[in-house]
């Protein structure tokens, strides 16, 4: 099979080696090549359309095989979507499942093997018909120039299968990416380790690493990064041109062949060929040259390629630096496995190849685990990162536009074929429209390795493209990039990946004649602290960039500057914005510059201005120390010593003086910003536009629990007084939504995924007022049963505007997989915001309650069990809970005793013994509760167990919570039923109890045992792992009103079980365990019936939706 796989598809396209491919992959398919009729206006692009075979699996999904011969003029590795959409069309036309395509051209020695699928539901009759979701290919490009390593891989095992035909889902797994993924993840950072580990011990690149600042770990990481471009780059033939051929022609094997021609010679790779290829070859323009493009040293033409990523950081000319040949042989021998496609995927579009969105993963990938943890960094699905880059889009054309939303969702969504059939509003105002798009400024201040940059670039494209279809891709890739695509991390290392990606998509789309050089992205995706745009030393903080220079006069920025502890520069400072315009100027003279001197001019005028604004601040700063200082020195003078505090005054300017020193060194010698000053390096979208128009983010999730580093950035952030919303132990995503709201315009928006903590933790609770207060919540998404992240974190995305929009707030929730919306509601924003903060908390109600409800907080005191352990203050160490918990019961040992793990719906499965009225029980516990929460009539409900009925006085831990009603605690007075109420209920006690009065216990303990509430108390919970709930979860669970009578045959059902269950047989006998699930059934439909369920949302409940 393993010669099958090799002859077929390491070869150019012969329609006989494939079809005996197709014999071998289906096992039982009949080969009848019919010649089909092109239709729609696809004529152009293909020579010829072929029907092969039909494919039936067990499952009564039907595949088609199909060949397409695309005419000379279209490039099998570009003309994706026509491809796409030929091949939509016949599986509509003929209502088939999917289909296995061979897209080829007699001008291309590589061809393409798609598998196209088409989703459908059956109508009440049986019949089939389109859901209306757009067709998806997953692709592998094949061909005489291109490996098989993952083609073969993936379709062996069905190959290798010659009894049992393949199913068509599993032929689509063959076609997944995320094998391939986690394959080349692995053995890509297997070589970045060996690397790295060969530059630490490497004793010529120490001593230029010493004398140059350079770190191992981040030269290894672009080391790796520029061969990987090189990849990409001799795959777009650009590499090993011979001297009078076009671009596009060049060795598609050229680091390869480099390489062996090394080896031959006895050379060094990386001293002899790498460092001539980066740092002169590809670094530097040959226009003193008659073929300015060709390379003498190498024999062929390579283009100059500008952009930053092959400048040196050391003398390399001048320097020696021998690294192993093995690593090189290493590097190589894995990424020759590979195919490299630049083009990076797209919902519908998915290559199984190595995309340079696999770039952004690698570099999460190199994080170790405990440190990718801590930085908080969880790497954002793709499908999620084009979803909200086409939500952001859509809100902000609606924003700019009096359009209809939705039209502009058919434009942004992809949901139009062509500029034909886009609806008849788009079409008149296309031209305002692409305007509109072209005019956007979009930032990600976290932006680690470019996701959302460059995912925002490719939505603007495709709809611009849509509407004016003769522009030139690469020109307005360029002009994006240059005017609208912004991106701030604290980390160099992303920041180099996220400008790698960048210059890539513009690689993709390159079709001119002569190889412009890469724009400088130096000042547009920039290295520095998003959260602070001051230096904060102790109580000091210095403002090093006044926001009101380019028109930010926002009252909630200025009024923090207080005149004891903030300092600025540019009060009263006439020539400032001059100065501002003249470091604009030269950003862009940056972003365009080709040669070594112009950049070194561009860069040195930049630094020069940015440093004399720091340096004039700083200098008075000191200069006011100095004051301070000399006042104080005064007493000396006089022969007065120091009191203390005057001492520890001039200890603390000594010191303050010295941190400044040393920060502005550590600046200028590492180039790592601790700040990062908004408002003069993305100064021109706030003159222009006084903000951006979306901020669009993934930001790093922080507890404030998180280690030493991040307490003493904690400090920092609280000291420099920017934020309002930093409360109790805030996560670091609060800072990151309100920098966000800050830097938007009057009419932008902020989507970002976040940790849904957001919507429930106690330490949002003030950016969950200030955004009720100030803000509109366009959309809240939320995700149920599905793994978003793989480090297990749930989030969801929050879409905030300045603006109100449409006037509505939109919930969406996805169960299972992102494209499974379960459920989408609206509410108006003026409703939603009547909710506060409650109404983030509110993920998704089910239910849409039509009965008259109060809450289980009202009719019961609600609380965790005791502690069965010493109170650490007065009695440390005395006792742990196995040393006063019994298997059996005693004299000593004679309270009833449960753990959550006993219980179940109903039943307690096992009953321990706790020790009790001693000297040290229950006075010595660490808390030991009241004697009334357990000799009362309960229920006992683990956080993550069953609920049981209990009335003879079993003790439980705090792994159950218990629910008394306020009835049967009449007269019990102590401070944890005072506080209780007092936090968590809005009445008074005597209304309590009288509320209490009308329920059973039993009543609430079927509806607590019931589905409902346990789908209910999922929605609202706060933990993030499922059927985990707190005692306030349990307190919002909302119970019909109902006389006596009503709840009597629910009480009924209760005692049926209560019955059953309690024999000592139960856990061991299938009979009564049948009786007690269906009388758990009947218990469901008369709750349902109780809350006005529909059938719908009954689905819902039961997870059947």
């Amino acid at each position: 099979m393993r010669d099958l796989i090799k002859n077929t598809l390491e070869n150019e396209f012969d329609e006989a080696r494939f079809s005996g491919f197709v014999k071998n992959l289906f096992n039982e398919i009949t080969i009848n090549p019919q010649s089909l009729i092109v239709t729609g206006g696809f004529g152009q692009h293909i020579t010829s359309f072929n029907f092969l075979g039909e494919f039936n699996d067990a499952g009564k999904k039907r595949l088609d095989v199909l060949t397409v011969e695309l005419s000379g003029n279209t490039k099998v590795a570009r003309a994706r979507s026509m491809q796409r959409n030929i091949i939509a069309k016949y599986l509509k036309d003929n209502l088939c499942d999917a289909a296995l395509v061979a897209f080829y051209s007699r001008e291309n020695p590589d061809w393409r093997l798609s598998f196209v699928k088409m989703e459908y539901m059956l109508t009440d009759k049986g019949a089939k018909v389109e859901i209306g979701t757009p067709p998806r290919r997953y692709s592998f490009l094949v061909g005489k120039t291109e490996p098989s390593h993952t083609a073969g891989g993936q379709l062996l095992p069905i190959l290798e299968e010659q009894k049992v035909n393949p199913l068509v889902a599993e032929i689509e797994d063959a076609f997944g990416i995320e094998k391939v993924t986690k394959e080349f993840f692995v053995k890509y950072k297997q070589l970045f380790t060996s690397l790295e580990q060969q530059l630490r011990t490497n004793p010529t690149f120490r001593n230029e690493a010493v004398r140059n600042n350079i770190d191992a770990t981040n030269f290894a990481k672009k080391l790796l990064g520029q061969i990987v471009f090189l990849y990409f780059l001799q795959k777009k033939g650009w590499l090993g041109v011979s001297k009078g051929e076009t671009w596009g022609k060049g060795d598609k094997h050229f680091l390869r062949h480099l390489f062996d021609k090394c080896l031959e010679k006895g050379e060094n790779f990386f001293n002899d060929y790498l460092e001539f290829l980066f740092y002169d070859t590809l670094n530097n323009p040959r226009n003193d040259q008659a073929d300015r493009n060709y390379s003498a040293r190498f024999n062929c033409k390579i283009p100059f390629l500008n952009g930053g990523l092959f400048e040196p950081e050391y003398d390399w000319q001048n320097s020696f630096i021998y690294l192993n040949n093995n690593i090189f042989a290493d590097i190589l021998d894995v990424f020759d496995l590979y195919n490299f496609t630049v083009k990076e995927d797209e919902p519908l579009e998915k290559e199984v190849a190595v995309d340079p969105e696999m770039l952004g993963k690698v570099f999460e990938n190199l994080l170790e685990e405990n440190l990718r943890k801590g930085k908080g960094i969880y790497y954002t699905p793709r499908e999620i990162v084009h979803y909200m880059c086409q939500e952001s889009l859509t809100n902000y054309i609606a924003t700019e536009s009096n359009l209809n939303p939705e039209d502009i969702r058919i434009l942004i969504h992809h949901l139009a074929d062509d500029d034909r059939s886009l609806p008849a509003g788009i079409i008149k105002q296309s031209e305002a429209i692409d305007k509109t798009l072209a005019g956007i400024k979009v930032v990600d201040p976290a932006c680690g390795s470019g996701a959302f940059c460059v995912g925002m670039l490719q939505e603007i494209i495709k709809a611009r493209l849509l509407l004016n279809p003769s522009l030139s891709e690469y020109k307005i890739k360029k002009e994006t990039i240059q005017n609208c695509i912004y991106g701030v991390d604290i980390d160099p290392g992303a920041i180099e990946i996220a400008k790698l990606r960048l210059w890539l998509s513009l690689v993709v789309d390159y079709d001119l004649e002569d190889i412009e050089p890469l724009p400088n992205l130096d000042y547009k995706i920039m290295q520095g602290n998003s959260l602070l745009e001051e230096l904060v030393l102790g109580k000091k903080t210095i403002r090093l960039f006044d926001p009101a220079i380019v028109g930010v006069k926002s009252p909630k920025y200025l009024n923090l500057f207080e005149e004891d502890n903030r300092l600025s520069l540019f009060d009263n400072d006439e020539t400032t914005k001059a100065i501002f315009e003249k470091y604009h100027k030269w950003q862009l003279r940056l972003f365009n510059a080709k040669t070594k001197e112009k950049k070194k001019e561009a860069r040195e005028n930049l630094e020069k201005i940015q440093t004399e604004l720091i340096e004039q601040t700083i200098k008075s700063e000191i200069s006011h120390l100095d004051s301070v200082d000399r006042n104080i020195g005064k007493y000396v003078n006089t022969g007065i010593g120091l009191t203390k505090k005057d001492a520890d005054k001039k200890a603390e300017i000594l010191n303050t003086q010295a941190n400044i020193h040393e920060i502005l060194n550590e600046i200028k010698h590492s180039g790592n910003r601790p700040f990062f000053l908004w408002h003069l390096y993305f100064g021109d979208v706030f003159l222009e536009k006084g903000g951006f128009d979306v901020v669009i983010a993934n930001p790093p999730y922080v507890r404030a629990d998180s280690g030493p580093e991040y307490l003493a950035f904690r400090k920092k952030l609280e000291e420099s007084k920017t934020y309002n919303t930093l409360y109790e132990k805030w996560d670091l995503m609060v800072p990151f939504i309100e920098r966000g709201l800050n830097i938007a315009n009057q009419k932008g928006d902020l989507i970002y995924i976040v940790s849904n903590a957001i919507c429930t933790s106690k330490y949002a609770f003030k950016l969950l007022d200030l955004i009720q207060e100030e803000y509109f919540t366009r959309s809240i998404d939320y995700f149920e049963e599905m793994e978003v992240f793989e480090a297990g974190v749930v989030p969801v995305v929050l879409n905030v505007s300045q603006t109100a929009g449409n006037g509505k707030t939109r919930t969406i929730v996805h169960r299972g997989s992102f494209e499974n919306r379960v459920n989408v509601t609206e509410i108006a924003s003026k409703e939603f915001k009547s909710l506060g903060r409650d109404a983030f908390r509110k993920e998704y109600n089910p239910v849409a309650l039509k009965a008259q409800v109060v809450d289980l907080g009202d009719i019961c005191y609600i609380s965790y069990g005791l502690r069965p352990n010493s109170d650490e203050r007065f009695w440390k160490g005395e006792f742990t809970a196995k040393d006063i918990i019994a298997e059996s019961k005693d004299k000593i040992h004679c309270k009833p005793y449960v753990e959550g793990k006993d219980l179940g719906n109903y039943k307690i499965s096992r009953i321990r013994y706790l020790e009790w009225n001693t000297s040290r029980i229950p006075k010595k516990l660490v808390r030991p509760t009241f004697p009334e929460l357990y000799n009362r009539p309960k229920i006992m409900r683990g956080i993550m167990t069953g609920g049981i009925f209990d009335d003879t006085g079993i003790i439980c831990n705090h792994s159950i919570v218990v629910f008394v009603m306020f009835v049967d605690l009449y007269g019990v007075n102590n401070k944890s039923i005072q506080t209780s109420i007092k936090k968590f209920n809005r009445i008074p006690r005597d209304q309590l109890e009288r509320i209490s009065e009308k329920f059973d216990l039993k009543y609430l303990l079927a509806i607590l045992n019931s589905s409902f509430a346990l789908r209910y108390l999922n929605n609202i919970r706060r933990h993030r792992l499922e059927n985990y709930f707190y005692p306030n979860d349990f307190r919002k669970l909302p119970i019909t009103d109902i006389s006596s009578k009503e709840q009597k045959p629910l009480i009924d059902l209760v005692d049926k079980i209560l019955a059953i269950t309690k024999d000592d047989d139960y856990l061991k006998n299938n009979a009564k365990q049948a009786n007690v699930r269906e009388y758990e059934k009947q218990i469901d439909q008369l709750v349902y019936e109780l809350y006005g369920l529909t059938e719908e949302e009954i689905t819902i409940v039961e997870g059947k939706a």
